[in-house]
């Protein structure tokens, strides 16, 4: 294989990936599909210098980071605080007014219940994601986001964009992975009093208690397998900050 197929190769599982994960329309058979990542982890064992940072290879979570760091946003996250009251949503809006001035424009839409973020691409590239923090900095979270599945790793553009968007685990995901979570428990319960590693186990496959905490403690992770076990989706719906 040379550098170009291989190339070649990440495209078309990248490809194959958009369509099973983003547009729910596989496009080629799991067995066919395995052959193609068996293929390219096969190549980039080989040649290590060809290893593209949009790789497929680079969504399985490999390594342990050794703490999270922060970062002050681009462009300012405004938040309603979870505003219940009138006097709260007035004070909100004469707060924007205060920074943004002239007449802003307000857009009223449903809300993903999950952990807010921004995504920074350079030169089509993925290269940052932070979480939105206070709305002026965030925790760096890039290297969590590229485990997620549908979560694009290169885009169509050569400028610079950062996208607003919330990483969710759809409920019947959720429902899934906590039926899962619960066979371990029952099989951890019978382990022998004595095993030093039952508590372990006990509190491992803890079955959580509802999706969005199951999605922002999965982006919160250092380990980052564990984030990648964890059916993740990003949706992105705004972009903030663009250049070029």
């Amino acid at each position: 294989m040379t550098e170009n197929e291989y190339l070649e190769l990440v495209q078309t599982i990248n490809q194959h990936d958009h369509a099973y994960y983003t547009m729910d329309n596989p496009t080629i058979t799991d067995k066919k599909y395995d052959e193609l990542y068996d293929k390219l982890i096969k190549a980039e064992k080989k040649n290590p210098q060809w290893k593209v940072r949009f790789s497929p290879s680079g969504r399985v979570g490999a390594g342990i980071l050794s703490k999270m760091d922060k970062k002050e946003h681009t462009f300012k996250l405004y938040s309603l605080a979870k505003a219940q009251e009138l006097v709260e949503l007035d004070k909100f809006f004469k707060d924007v007014l205060k920074e943004v001035g002239g007449t802003p424009e307000y857009a009223l839409e449903w809300k993903l219940d999950g952990l807010s973020f921004v995504a920074r691409y350079e030169a089509g590239l993925l290269v940052e994601a932070r979480t939105r923090g206070n709305g002026k900095i965030g925790e760096v979270v890039t290297e969590q986001v590229r485990t997620i599945r549908n979560m694009p790793l290169q885009i169509p553009f050569t400028g610079v964009v950062e996208v607003q968007g919330e990483i969710v685990i759809p409920l019947d995901q959720f429902a899934k992975y906590n039926l899962r979570l619960n066979n371990e428990l029952m099989k951890a319960m019978y382990l022998p009093d004595l095993n030093e590693k039952k508590s372990y186990y006990m509190d491992l496959y803890k079955p959580f208690k509802n999706p969005r905490n199951a999605a922002s403690g999965a982006l919160r992770q250092l380990n980052l397998s564990e984030t990648a076990k964890r059916p993740l989706a990003a949706f992105l719906y705004n972009v903030g900050h663009i250049e070029g």
